[in-house]
């Protein structure tokens, strides 16, 4: 068996035991283009933020998962899958308490690209927490996937909260 022949097979292994690896790059990919739309929507309303970054922040995410899998295959597991959707999932997180405190502020010209962007960061919330759950994580880190969902429940506006 070539190479490839073997490295197509630690693949195949690799994703029945844990799950497609791939979704945190679809993840990501979405994060950072939600980021982009609201810190945009924060921008455009002249409110003074250090948000700049972010989005580019959720684009980096996509790469590593591509890295961080790579050298699964390669080193025979130094990472966990759940390395990156844990991170994806904190992010999102942190994002969206930091941007639900600017809802006020928000021009009424951009209040629909902000709640949009909001809740697509709502959705890469949740798929990391499918990946995670998928992946088969801890209990610890259901512990704290619940925590998080109960301080955004707490944290998003009503009208951010659909």
């Amino acid at each position: 068996m070539d190479h490839k022949e073997e490295l197509g097979s630690d693949i195949y292994r690799m994703l029945e035991a844990s799950g497609p690896p791939y979704g945190c790059g679809t993840a990501s990919i979405v994060g950072g283009f939600a980021a982009r739309l609201a810190v945009m929507s924060l921008t455009i309303s002249d409110i003074e933020h250090d948000l700049h970054d972010v989005p580019g922040s959720f684009f980096l995410m996509c790469d590593e998962d591509d890295r961080e899998f790579q050298s699964f295959l390669e080193e025979g597991g130094n990472h966990s899958p759940n390395d990156v959707p844990i991170r994806l999932l904190e992010c999102t997180y942190r994002l969206l308490v930091e941007l639900s405190s600017y809802e006020d502020q928000i021009q009424e010209n951009v209040v629909v690209d902000y709640r949009m962007g909001i809740r697509m960061l709502k959705q890469v919330f949740t798929a990391a927490e499918n990946i995670l759950l998928n992946n088969g994580c801890s209990a610890d880190v259901r512990k704290e996937m619940l925590f998080y969902e109960g301080k955004l429940e707490g944290t998003l506006p009503k009208s951010l909260q659909s």
